[in-house]
């Protein structure tokens, strides 16, 4: 090869290394700002998990929140039954047709099934209707402990609340009931209760 040419070449392999030396620092110092940019002092601290719900013993408020957003905020309800974490619930089909149900599981922030159609013809389940505003709520824990005090006293040890029924009693009570479900080592019962927290009978 001419020395000349030789030369040139030289000079360009130089070069091309020359530039490959530069993208190849750049390539880690990108890296390296990363890294820094993704450490765990940047980034703040994990959040803190909040506290577990329990519609039963401490507030039904989440799980009845949950269900008016999945179903459009019903009014009235077939039966409604609450679980430590989540609620199923026969309610009117907001928008459908009249007298019909729905029945929807919700747990709140994680997951909704529903709705599913209730069976059954609106003159059927014309007489199960009841006013959600009819229920004070906020008395579900109170009334868990009544229940399981209640039943104590009968002589049942042990008992903790398993659900919670919100319903006419048909065809025992066409009233509204709260009924308390208490599990014990021994067995199962329940309390029933008036809308506004009366007792009304203790079964078991």
């Amino acid at each position: 090869m001419p020395g000349g040419v030789l030369l040139v070449a030289l000079v360009s392999l130089g070069a091309t290394i020359g530039v490959m030396g530069w993208v190849l620092t750049a390539a880690n110092e990108a890296m390296d700002s990363f890294a820094v940019e993704a450490t765990p002092a940047s980034i703040g601290p994990s959040p803190t998990p909040g506290p577990a719900i329990d519609l039963l013993r401490t507030d039904p408020a989440p799980g009845l929140a949950a269900l008016g957003m999945a179903s459009g905020s019903p009014e009235r309800a077939l039966q409604v039954v609450l679980y430590d974490e989540y609620v199923v619930a026969e309610v009117e089909d907001v928008g459908g047709a009249p007298g019909a149900g729905v029945r929807w599981v919700i747990y709140p922030a994680r997951i909704t099934r529903g709705p599913e159609p209730v069976r059954g013809s609106a003159e059927d389940l014309a007489p199960r209707w009841f006013d959600l505003g009819e229920v004070d709520w906020s008395m579900i824990p109170a009334l868990g402990a009544r229940g399981v005090a209640e039943l104590e006293a009968s002589g049942m040890a042990g008992g903790e609340v398993s659900h919670v029924i919100v319903d006419r009693f048909l065809p025992f009570d066409e009233a509204v009931n709260i009924r308390v479900y208490v599990t014990s080592p021994t067995g199962s019962a329940y309390v029933r209760f008036s809308p506004s927290g009366d007792l009304i009978e203790v079964v078991g």
